[in-house]
């Protein structure tokens, strides 16, 4: 039996089936290492600002709500504090959202609404738990910044600056 010839393999150059072959580690290899990049280190600042502002925001509804506060009296030590830890909130939830944006995609979820965990039983406990979280995400923002782009280095150093700034003023 003759074969014919339109059933013949077509030659391959020797020397293209072993680039290809030396190719093929070397691309499996690159892509294997793309699902080891470590987390961007904004993910975790996020969720640390997302956490302080909603700590703060629970510490600053129970200072207006305790008995010594009188939450009508404007004057009251309690107040100003509740009304420092409203400012806090709110430049805690700032700095998420510019994290956010900077983040795009890679962004965390927000956490569900009404989900802060409960704040210590008494004010100058929680107020001390406020302080503690002020410490710690200035600490953790100022460690990430040597390893920064330079844009994001400016913006995680101005996150750790105004903890910092909170913290003198909230003692």
């Amino acid at each position: 039996m003759a074969r014919s010839s339109s059933a013949v393999a077509p030659s391959v150059p020797r020397r293209a089936v072993l680039l290809a072959a030396l190719a093929v580690p070397a691309v499996s290899g690159t892509l294997a290492g793309c699902g080891n990049k470590p987390p961007d280190p904004l993910v975790a600042l996020t969720v640390q600002a997302r956490s302080d502002a909603a700590l703060a925001d629970a510490v600053a509804q129970m200072l207006r709500a305790s008995p010594a506060g009188s939450p009508g009296q404007a004057g009251s030590p309690e107040a100003a504090t509740s009304d420092m830890l409203a400012a806090l909130a709110a430049a805690r939830r700032a700095h998420a959202d510019t994290m956010v944006a900077e983040l795009g995609d890679d962004a965390p979820p927000p956490a569900p609404a009404g989900q802060p965990g409960p704040p210590p039983p008494e004010a100058r406990t929680a107020l001390a738990g406020v302080l503690t979280a002020l410490d710690d995400a200035q600490r953790r923002a100022a460690a990430e910044v040597p390893g920064l782009p330079r844009h994001r280095a400016a913006v995680v150093g101005s996150i750790a600056a105004c903890c910092a700034a909170y913290r003198a003023v909230l003692t």
